[in-house]
């Protein structure tokens, strides 16, 4: 709701993106999950597996990991969102 609230206050749209995580903690459940089912997990769920990205410009973000401690990319490191880099080897899909 925050996120649609931020894009509603700039006329911004939200692109949704599945996303894949490259670091995994210790995973219970299953990572196997179609696509259209993501949005059925729930945060907090005990299923570990790839999730939905929602991004809209601008928006703020927290690092969750350390990515560079040289640029200072490191955990819990705010910022902003400036633009998405989908995969270029990924499939896009279009509404009508």
């Amino acid at each position: 709701m925050q996120m649609e609230r931020f894009a509603q206050s700039r006329e911004q749209k939200i692109f949704i993106f599945p996303a894949s995580h490259s670091r995994w903690k210790k995973a219970k459940g299953t990572r196997n999950i179609e696509i259209d089912k993501l949005l059925e997990v729930q945060d907090g769920n005990n299923v570990k597996a790839p999730g939905l990205l929602m991004y809209t410009e601008n928006m703020p973000t927290t690092v969750l990991s350390n990515l560079s401690t040289r640029l200072g990319i490191v955990n819990g490191a705010q910022g902003k969102t400036v633009a998405a880099v989908p995969d270029p080897s990924g499939v896009f899909f279009s509404l009508p």
